[in-house]
């Protein structure tokens, strides 16, 4: 073998005084859990030429990932004798440990000392001449030292690679990783496996180097978890040291946690010099000596960035900015649409970016999971413009996001409708906590005016507030108002920005709002025309608009009138609140809803039957429901007929007639129109039941009879529904 070794010039030795090195400072308990991840289960067990074969461990500075790679190579040593084990350690500064060419001659190297076969062909090839040098082909001495003697074997390899990142070279790099997936991927599934694991930091680009391979994620929450374990076991052990924490009147838990920063190595040795002080004083000194060496957390972190180049550092830095600003986390797509729009710019592989590049500040599931931050310490350092140099400034960050949000709620295209449902929610929140002056400020000034006078704000009433409404049987609607009052507070707040032609309209507007304390005028009117409008067809939906307008349109009018307006309103048709909010044109079906849903049935009648939408099959549906809530059966069906004369293959009709002839005693009619709109509609199957009982206010499917609240299913259907559960009103008008 000395022979060999003269020739392949191996870094046997420094790659074996790594490992010891590493074994001297192993702890019982240390990093374990590596050893039980499900990916390395996945890894060591798969089949020849899978994309199993290859896994990718990634993690940040001093969590720990050598460490973890020593533990591995123990293990793999102990279950699998009968295998090729063989590892290599980077260490950029180290000559004989920095260069892929050491790689291959010691890889190559291990697996002849433990195989006759690969042995065999190397010598072959060093009877050949064959030579290796460092500045040879790395691909063909890749070939010639690894790929050719290891198809010699009949035994599996493993090939733990520590530190890839630690290469300077980055095209070498990649060169040696497509080699190593390469020899991997080639095994068909009777040749002996080749299982390569790889540890580095998160900003080599796997992805881009292999797109082959399992990945798993190291962080400093993992190592916190084994330094409370550790130290727990030691204090509990044949030592003095818990009485000298309870004298200091320290928890040794809370102190290693906070202290450590997650670097276990380091709660070792603290642990280690505090066994040795001699007295109460030695020990309370050495306590703050020891946390004042521990790197902090924030430097950990920003070492980690270090290893960006700057337009990747620049995405990160975009994409920390939105998950701390967020108001709930934001799922992967609309992570996506704002570090785009921050950067004006399309990232290809977003779900691949986050794996990668953040995968040690972020934590994924990717497709549309959540984005959340993978350390509960990391946020107090982002915001902190002391402690983080690239720090989120919190109120200029929300602006932005305010801005975003209105511009979603102004705008139809894709961006835009990614974000909506967060925008709906979420922009007033952002609005109150903005920046109160400068640039930003300004912009969300402008941008909030534009919503509040034009068509945005109609369309975040139909898109929000009437899609998130609770209609109770008793008449009651509840909406998920935003807190108006925080964002007349950020209004009141702001500096008034310098008048220009731009912003003087802005400007103006502002000082009526606050001059009126409330956005009720702009909100009533726009829910008044959302209510009239032809865009709504469920009739919750448009009755829900109309409470929602009445609501406000009674904020204001009953600073004149005191009494009930309702009663005007009935015998108006609701001209007052059409008038208050300017609205000329508009179907009567809409204001036959609003009496409707205020059980004014005969008023409903008649605004029904004016409406310009007679070929609607849900306008005769909507009639024979009125008949139904007075008990008058028989025009009640000839409504339904109409309607599903209207459309012959619409299931509801049938529905409704079944209901209508069981009412009526025609028990015959009732259970044809039942299995006629059930063959129309098979997801309607439960009305059979419902033909067959005795009780005319049977629990219907979909209707929660204990707070009366509607879910789910046809609102058409339901509403319907909520008159069988109701007695006939005699005095309805």
């Amino acid at each position: 073998m000395d022979s060999l070794r003269q020739w392949l010039l191996p870094s046997f030795w420094e790659t074996e005084e790594e490992l010891h090195a590493i074994h001297k400072k192993l702890k019982s308990g240390i990093l374990e859990w590596a050893l039980n991840m499900t990916s390395f289960k996945e890894w060591r067990n798969s089949s020849p030429g899978s994309n199993e074969n290859l896994l990718w461990i990634r993690g940040p500075p001093r969590v720990g990932k050598t460490t973890a790679a020593a533990l591995i190579i123990d293990g793999l040593k102990q279950s699998y004798g009968g295998s090729l084990v063989t590892y290599f350690f980077c260490k950029s500064g180290k000559g004989r440990l920095s260069n892929v060419r050491d790689i291959i001659r010691t890889i190559a190297f291990q697996c002849a000392l433990a195989d006759k076969d690969v042995r065999s062909g190397l010598e072959s090839l060093k009877r050949a001449m064959f030579s290796i040098t460092n500045e040879s082909d790395i691909s063909a001495a890749f070939s010639k030292l690894l790929h050719e003697p290891l198809s010699r074997t009949a035994k599996d390899i493993f090939i733990v690679l520590d530190g890839i990142d630690e290469i300077a070279n980055t095209s070498e790099r990649q060169i040696i990783i497509d080699s190593f997936v390469e020899l991997s991927a080639s095994r068909s599934s009777t040749e002996p496996a080749v299982r390569i694991l790889v540890l580095s930091r998160p900003h080599v680009h796997n992805k881009r180097l292999s797109p082959r391979f399992i990945s798993a994620v190291m962080d400093y929450q993992d190592n916190e978890r084994d330094i409370q374990t550790y130290v727990s076991d030691v204090i509990a052990g044949p030592t003095d040291l818990k009485t000298r924490f309870i004298k200091a009147g320290i928890d040794p838990l809370i102190y290693f946690t906070e202290k450590s920063n997650g670097t276990f190595i380091w709660a070792a040795r603290t642990l280690e010099e505090l066994q040795k002080t001699k007295s109460a004083e030695e020990f309370c000194s050495s306590l703050k000596s020891l946390a004042e060496g521990s790197e902090s957390r924030e430097a950990l972190y920003i070492n980690l960035l270090s290893g960006y180049d700057g337009l990747d550092r620049r995405r990160i830095n975009v994409s920390l900015q939105w998950v701390v600003t967020a108001q709930r986390p934001l799922s992967v797509p609309e992570l996506k649409t704002l570090v785009e729009w921050s950067l004006q710019d399309e990232i290809y592989d977003f779900t691949g970016f986050l794996d990668t590049e953040c995968s040690c500040l972020l934590r994924c599931e990717g497709g549309t999971s959540s984005v959340e931050l993978i350390d509960r310490k990391l946020r107090p350092i982002l915001v902190n413009s002391e402690r983080w140099p690239d720090y989120v400034d919190l109120r200029m960050s929300n602006g932005k996001a305010a801005i975003f949000c209105l511009k979603c709620l102004a705008t139809e295209d894709d961006q835009s409708r990614m974000f909506i449902k967060y925008a709906a929610r979420f922009w007033t929140d952002h609005i109150s906590q903005s920046a109160l002056s400068g640039t930003v400020a300004t912009e969300v000034l402008l941008n909030l005016f534009n919503f509040f006078s034009s068509k945005n704000l109609n369309r975040w009433i139909k898109t929000y507030l009437i899609n998130t409404h609770k209609f109770f049987l008793t008449e009651r609607y509840e909406f998920d108002e935003p807190n108006w009052s925080s964002v007349l507070g950020w209004l009141k707040a702001m500096e008034t920005p310098p008048k220009n032609e731009e912003v003087v309209a802005a400007i103006e507007w502002r000082k009526i709002v606050l001059g009126k304390n409330t956005f009720a005028d702009y909100l009533g009117k726009a829910a008044v025309s959302v209510w009239l409008s032809t865009e709504l067809e469920e009739f919750t939906d448009v009755a829900a608009a109309f409470h929602l307008a009445f609501q406000y349109y009674r904020e204001q009018a009953s600073k004149n009138d005191p009494e009930d307006p309702f009663y005007d309103l009935f015998t108006t048709g609701f001209r007052p609140m059409i008038d208050w909010a300017g609205v000329l044109e508009y179907d009567k079906r809409n204001v036959g809803i609003a009496y409707a849903s205020r059980r004014r049935y005969h008023q409903a009648i008649e605004s029904y039957k004016l409406s310009n939408d007679r070929n609607n099959p849900l306008l005769w549906e909507y009639i024979g429901h009125m008949y139904h809530a007075l008990g008058q059966f028989q025009l009640e069906i000839e409504q339904y007929e109409i309607a599903r004369q209207k459309n012959p293959r619409r299931a509801l009709p049938l529905v409704y007639l079944a209901c209508a002839y069981k009412f009526a005693g025609e028990t015959s009619k009732a259970q044809s129109c039942c299995h006629q709109a059930i063959e129309l509609d098979p997801s309607v199957s439960w009305l059979e039941q419902y033909i067959s009982s005795r009780d005319y206010s049977s629990t219907i499917p979909g209707l929660d009879n204990e707070n009366m609240e509607l879910r789910g299913g046809s609102m058409s259907l339901q509403y319907f529904f909520s008159f069988i559960q109701k007695p006939v009103n005699p005095r309805v008008i």
